[in-house]
């Protein structure tokens, strides 16, 4: 499920450095919770990585954008996990994995 032009309520913008010199943007969005039928859904997306995901489903508006947020945070630091440099305001400040914790909060 996704609805097609998602209320963008948070972005932030890193760079990744890949391996072989290049570099391209990344960016986290998350939409604003909306009603669906009988549940609450959140629209997220890494654009630049993954592109935009299913709208991540909860009981509640609270849960749904808990749990996006979740799965952004946990594509990032799986990206740091496995090598990739994340670079946080484009002034060379490379993303570790207490970086995106601090973000995002532990899990």
């Amino acid at each position: 499920m996704r609805i097609d032009d998602p209320v963008v309520i948070a972005t932030h913008d890193f760079t990744w450095h890949k391996k072989d010199g290049t570099h391209h943007p990344i960016q986290l969005m998350i939409g604003a919770p909306y009603r669906s039928r009988f549940d609450w859904a959140c629209p997220c997306a890494v654009f630049g990585l993954d592109e935009r995901y299913p709208d991540i489903v909860g009981i509640n508006a609270v849960q749904a954008l808990s749990l996006a947020l979740r799965l952004v945070r946990t594509r990032l630091l799986w990206m740091v996990e496995t090598g990739a440099i994340l670079d946080v305001a484009d002034d060379g400040t490379c993303t570790d994995k207490e970086v995106l914790i601090s973000l995002f909060g532990a899990a």
